[in-house]
C-alpha cells in the first residue's frame, strides 16, 4: 500500500485500516454526503498532482455528491472560506487550482443500444456532469456513443444499407449468439457484421486506454452484485472493453433509469473491463458505498482472498492505491475492523450482548438459553463479550432471552385512544414496512392519519400510463359517465372554475355545473367533492369484493378522469377526449425513461395516489385521512434535490400542528440504503419535528415515534425495540391487497434486485426470515407452546424502533453541514 495521501489522512483520523484481513484500505465515515466531500478533495489532490493524467468517473445517482462538492470547490476556488474548507480537509489550495482541460477522461460504460441524446444515457450525463460541469477538453473525452459504433453503411450481395440502431436492432434486443452462428437472413447478417464492428471498436477503444498509460484515477460505486462498471459477478479479472449481458441484479438496479425492467431486460452494455481498470498499477481506484444493504458485497470485496470472480471488486487488490470509502452501515460486517471496536470498548452494552449471543444462536442453531460457554469462547466476538461482562454466563443468557421475550410482548400490546401519523417516501412504504402494526391498532378508539412525502410519479411507467387512458377511453364511452357529468360529479377542485361547455362531443353530456363562489357552498362544495372522491374508491373496491373487472375500471377510471379535469382544468366532454389524445401521442413519441413534463408527472403521481387512497379504503380509512404532500424536492431528475425549509419542511410541520399525533412513523434510513428519496424524506421529516417542537413543545415532547424499515434496508433484532407478529393471515392481506390496489407495482416494473417478483413477495419473505432467526433464539417450543393463540399463529415479524422525540433527532444523524439547505 502506498502511503496515504494527506486529504486520506485527514479523514481517517489516525485510525487504523486494519490491514490483516481487509485487502483494500478502507476509510469509514458518517454517512453518504460525506463519501461525496471526501472523494471530491481527493480526486482534486490527485488532479494537482497529476495535470494531463487519464480519469474514469461514474455515473448514475452514486457520485451525486461528489460532483456537487467538486463543482463547487472548482468554483469558488479563490473564495477564503473555501480554502479554509479545504486546507481543514487535507487540500492545499496553495498548489494551485487544478488544470482540468489537462485531464484525459475515460467514459466508463454505456447501455447498449442507447440514443446518446436520451437524457437518461450515460453519454448525455457525461457531456452535462463532466464535460460541461467539470470544464473538461472534449477532445480528450473518449467516449461511448453507440449511435455511431459500427453504423457505417453496409454492403450485402451489391445492395448497400444506411445503417442505424432502430433499423438494426428494431425491438432494441441484440442476438449475440450471431456472434458464432450463421446469420438465418439478410438481416441478421447485417446484425452479425454490426457486432463484429462493436467488438473492434471495443478492442480499439481498450488499446487508446492503453496507449494513455492506462487510468490514473478511478472512481465507482458497488452495484448490489458487486460490480464495478458493468462488470457483473462472474467476470474475468482480465476482462477488457467489451459488449456484454447483465444479470438480474444489474437490470434491476437500471431500471430506474431506463423506465422499467421490461427496458433493461432487454438492454446489452459496453463496460471497460476489470483488466482495463488494473493495467496501470499506480492507479488511484476508489470505491464508494452507503448504507448496510451494500455491507455484504462491501465485505466480499474487501475481505476475500485470494481475489474471486463472484466478487468483481476484489480484483483491485493487486492496486497498491485502491481504496474503498464506505458508511458505518456499508462496513458493518468488515470483522476485523468490529472485531477491534469490540476490544476497544472497556465494556459492552445489553444491546451488543443481545447483537452477539443472537448471532451465536441463529449461526449455530441453537437457543441462547442453550449456548454453551465452550461455544460462546470458540467464537472471539462472543469471547470478547464475556470477558467485558462481569455477570455469570446463565444471567448474561437470560438478559439476551428476555430482551426479545419483552420486545415480543410489546409488539402484542394494544394501543388505545391514540393519534397516528403515518408517514412514508413513496405510496407503499407503509404498507410493504409495517402493514401488520396499522392494522392491530384498527379500533374505533384510535385515529390513523397517512401521509406519503414524495409524488412517485417515476414508479409509473409509460406503458401503465397508456392503460389507464385507454380505461378512461372506454369509460366516457359508456352510460354510466353522461349521467355522472350530468350530476357533476367530476367539477373541478373548487379553486378551478368549471364554466358551463357550449357543446358536446357527446350529446347526453349537458355542461358541468360550476361550483359557486361564497365562503359556505365552498365549505359545503369541498365535503361534496371528498365524498365523490371517496366514492371513486368504494366502486374500485366493490369490483375487488364481486371480482367484477369491469366494476374494478369504472371506479380507477372514475378518478383518472377526475385528475384529468385537475391537471388539465378541463371543462367539457369534447376536452377530455382531446387530452386523452395528445397524452396518447406524448407517450408513444416518449423513450422509456425520460423525465415527463410537469402534467405528465402529476398524472403519474395521482395514479399512485390513487393506489394508496385504495390501499387504505380497504381498511376503512377515507381520503381525507389520506394526506398526498408531494414535496417539491422530488423533481425527478437524476440528482434528486435537497430539502428545504419552506418547500419540504412546512408541509410536514403544518400537518403535525393540525394532527397533534400521539404516534408518529417514519421510514429510518439515515445512510441512504435504499432510493435516495428515503433519506432526503428524513431530513425533511427530522426538520419539521424539530419546528413542531417549537411551536408545541407540550404536545411534541409526550410524542412517540416509530422507526421502520423496509425491503431496502432491515434492523437487526438488537437494533429495534419492538416486534410485531405476523400471522398467515396477515401475509394474505399484503398479498391481496398489494396486488389489488398498487396495480403499478404488481407486474414489478422496478423491482428490488433482491427478488424477481413484487415487493409484497420481498416483504413476506423478509417477515418470514426475521420470525425463522427469533424462533432459533427463543425455541420452536416458546411459539408453539405459547399461551397466548396469535404468537402461536405467528409465522413472520415486523421490526419497529419506539423513540422519544429527542432519540429520533439524535438517530436520524442528519448533518446540516453536509447538506446545506436545511
Amino acid at each position: 500500500m502506498d502511503s496515504l495521501s494527506p486529504v486520506e489522512q485527514h479523514a481517517l483520523g489516525g485510525n487504523s485500516m486494519y490491514p490483516p484481513v481487509e485487502q483494500i484500505p478502507t476509510i469509514v465515515l458518517e454517512n453518504f454526503p460525506a463519501l461525496g466531500k471526501l472523494t471530491a478533495m481527493r480526486f482534486l489532490e490527485w488532479v494537482q498532482q497529476n495535470e494531463g493524467g487519464v480519469v474514469s468517473l461514474p455515473t448514475g445517482k452514486t457520485p451525486e455528491h461528489f460532483i456537487r462538492w467538486v463543482q463547487h470547490l472548482l468554483q469558488n476556488w479563490d473564495d477564503p472560506k473555501v480554502q479554509a474548507e479545504m486546507r481543514a480537509n487535507g487540500l492545499d489550495p496553495s498548489k494551485g487550482k487544478p488544470n482540468m482541460r489537462s485531464l484525459n477522461f475515460i467514459q466508463i460504460d454505456e447501455f447498449y443500444p442507447m440514443d446518446p441524446q436520451q437524457k437518461n444515457s450515460f453519454f448525455h450525463y457525461v457531456q452535462n456532469f463532466y464535460i460541461q460541469g467539470f470544464g473538461l477538453d472534449p477532445a480528450k473525452c473518449h467516449l461511448i456513443d453507440c449511435s455511431s459504433i459500427g453504423m457505417e453503411p453496409v454492403t450485402i450481395d451489391g445492395k448497400t444499407f444506411s445503417l442505424n440502431q432502430k433499423f438494426v436492432w428494431p425491438d432494441d434486443t441484440v442476438d449475440l449468439s450471431l456472434r458464432y452462428r450463421s446469420p438465418k437472413n439478410e438481416h441478421e447478417r447485417i446484425q452479425a457484421i454490426v457486432l463484429s464492428r462493436i467488438d473492434q471498436w471495443c478492442q480499439t477503444y481498450e488499446a487508446n486506454i492503453r496507449k494513455l498509460g492506462g487510468i490514473g484515477f478511478f472512481l465507482g460505486g458497488i452495484g448490489p452484485d458487486g460490480h464495478i462498471g458493468f462488470n457483473v459477478q462472474g467476470s474475468d479479472h482480465f476482462c477488457t472493453t467489451r459488449l456484454c449481458p447483465t444479470n438480474y441484479m444489474t437490470q434491476a438496479a437500471a431500471a430506474n433509469d431506463l423506465g422499467g425492467i421490461e427496458v433493461s431486460r432487454t438492454r446489452l452494455v459496453i463496460t471497460i473491463g476489470l483488466g482495463t481498470i488494473t493495467f496501470n498499477p499506480r492507479c488511484v481506484a476508489i470505491i464508494i458505498a452507503a448504507g448496510e444493504a451494500k455491507a455484504p458485497v462491501v465485505e466480499h470485496a474487501i475481505q476475500c482472498s485470494p481475489p474471486n470472480v463472484d466478487a468483481p471488486a476484489s480484483s483491485l487488490h493487486c492496486l497498491v492505491n485502491a481504496r474503498f470509502y464506505i458508511t458505518q452501515g456499508a462496513a458493518s460486517m468488515l470483522t476485523e475492523r468490529n472485531y477491534a471496536h469490540l476490544c476497544a470498548c472497556p465494556s459492552c452494552s445489553d444491546a451488543q450482548v443481545e447483537y452477539h449471543f443472537v448471532e451465536a444462536a441463529a449461526r449455530l442453531g441453537v437457543r441462547i438459553l442453550d449456548l454453551t460457554r465452550d461455544q460462546l469462547m470458540a467464537d472471539r466476538f462472543t469471547a470478547a463479550v464475556l470477558q467485558r461482562r462481569k455477570e455469570p454466563l446463565e444471567e448474561l443468557k437470560q438478559l439476551a432471552y428476555r430482551s426479545l421475550v419483552s420486545k415480543i410482548e410489546k409488539g402484542v400490546e394494544s394501543i388505545n385512544e391514540a393519534t397516528f401519523l403515518h408517514t412514508e417516501p413513496h405510496h407503499d412504504d407503509i404498507m410493504l414496512g409495517y402493514l401488520p402494526a396499522v392494522v392491530r391498532h384498527l379500533n374505533a378508539t384510535n385515529d390513523h392519519n397517512f401521509a406519503t412525502c414524495t409524488s412517485g410519479f417515476t414508479s409509473v411507467t409509460n406503458g401503465f400510463l397508456a392503460t389507464r387512458v385507454e380505461a378512461a377511453r372506454r369509460f366516457l364511452a359508456g352510460k354510466t359517465f353522461p349521467r355522472l357529468w350530468q350530476e357533476g360529479y367530476f367539477c373541478c377542485e373548487p379553486h378551478v372554475p368549471c364554466p358551463a361547455s357550449p357543446s358536446s362531443v357527446l350529446s347526453s353530456c349537458p355542461p358541468s355545473p360550476a361550483p359557486a363562489t361564497s365562503p359556505a357552498v365552498c365549505a359545503e362544495e369541498a365535503a361534496r367533492l371528498a365524498g365523490t372522491r371517496q366514492t371513486d374508491v368504494w366502486v374500485f373496491l366493490d369490483g375487488v369484493a364481486q371480482k367484477n373487472p369491469l366494476l374494478e375500471e369504472e371506479g380507477l377510471a372514475r378518478r383518472f378522469v377526475r385528475n384529468l379535469i385537475t391537471v388539465y382544468e378541463l371543462h367539457t366532454p369534447e376536452e377530455l377526449l382531446a387530452k386523452l389524445g395528445e397524452i396518447t401521442r406524448y407517450l408513444e413519441a416518449a423513450y422509456p425513461g425520460m423525465k415527463d413534463v410537469a402534467e405528465i408527472q402529476r398524472l403519474k403521481g395521482m395514479c399512485r395516489e390513487w393506489e394508496a387512497d385504495c390501499l387504505w379504503g380497504y381498511f376503512g380509512w377515507s381520503c381525507d385521512h389520506i394526506h398526498h404532500l408531494r414535496l417539491g424536492f422530488y423533481q425527478g431528475n437524476i440528482f434528486t434535490e435537497e430539502p428545504t425549509v419552506k418547500r419540504d419542511v412546512e408541509p410536514i410541520s403544518q400537518l403535525l400542528e393540525q394532527i397533534k399525533p400521539t404516534h408518529l412513523t417514519c421510514a429510518l434510513d439515515p445512510e441512504g440504503s435504499g432510493p435516495d428519496t428515503h433519506y432526503k424524506v428524513l431530513q425533511a421529516v427530522s426538520s419539521a419535528l424539530g419546528l413542531y417542537q417549537q411551536r408545541c413543545p407540550a404536545v411534541a415532547d409526550k410524542m412517540r415515534i416509530w422507526g421502520y424499515r423496509n425491503v431496502w434496508f432491515r434492523f437487526h433484532p438488537s437494533e429495534a425495540n419492538c416486534f410485531v407478529p405476523v400471522s398467515m393471515t396477515m401475509f394474505s392481506v399484503l398479498h391481496d391487497s398489494f396486488m389489488n390496489t398498487f396495480a403499478s407495482q404488481k407486474n414489478a416494473s422496478f423491482p428490488s434486485y433482491m427478488l424477481d417478483g413484487p415487493f409484497c413477495d420481498l416483504a413476506q419473505s423478509i417477515q418470514a426470515e426475521q420470525y425463522r432467526k427469533l424462533k432459533i433464539c427463543l425455541g420452536a417450543d416458546w411459539f408453539q407452546q405459547h399461551p397466548n393463540p396469535e404468537i402461536r399463529a405467528t409465522r413472520g415479524f415486523i421490526f419497529l424502533t419506539e423513540m422519544s422525540i429527542q432519540e429520533f433527532a439524535s438517530r436520524a444523524r442528519i448533518l446540516r453541514s453536509l447538506t446545506q439547505n436545511i
